[in-house]
């Protein structure tokens, strides 16, 4: 069965809660907000601390809101160490059409990798052809994975892929 098939669901705007939360418990979570041009920015390591739970919030809304991401500890023969637990009854839409992080975007020297429910609407990547998916939503959510914060220029670049 496709995409287009199944009844409408968009990852972006379940994520939008997520990011409402992330910006209303930023102070709690150790994260920064920046608005460029309109756009919304949250830091959530680069020049901050973040933790745990920023993690976990950021984790989900990679995942376009349509998982379960929890932590807790696990023993490997006799250690313990941190895990991640990601349930979700949507795996297609929430991991391949949201969290997969195979878009580059070009930040100055570097590359961050794009990732979040946002790609469902640019439709970055010939996966969304094949899966004959995509996001019709009003807000786009992008999450890069990179050492550097985007600069204006590349929100703008952004904004004009949207």
């Amino acid at each position: 069965m496709t995409f287009s098939k199944l009844p409408y669901l968009s990852p972006n705007r379940q994520a939008l809660p997520l990011v409402k939360e992330l910006i209303a418990r930023r102070e709690l979570l150790r994260i920064e907000v920046h608005l460029h041009n309109g756009v919304t920015v949250i830091d959530c390591g680069v020049h901050v601390q973040g933790g745990w739970d920023a993690g976990r919030l950021f984790a989900a809304v990679c995942l376009g809101g349509l998982a379960h991401v929890n932590l807790h500890w696990l023993d490997f023969n006799g250690l313990r160490w941190p895990a991640v637990e990601v349930l979700t009854d949507h795996p297609v839409r929430a991991c391949l059409a949201s969290q997969y992080a195979g878009w580059p975007v070009k930040i100055g020297n570097s590359v961050a990798l794009g990732s979040g429910p946002g790609r469902a609407i640019i439709h970055k990547g010939t996966l969304f052809d094949t899966m004959g998916y995509e996001d019709h939503s009003q807000t786009a959510i992008l999450c890069l994975e990179s050492e550097l914060l985007p600069s204006e220029d590349i929100v703008l670049q952004l904004i004009r892929r949207v």
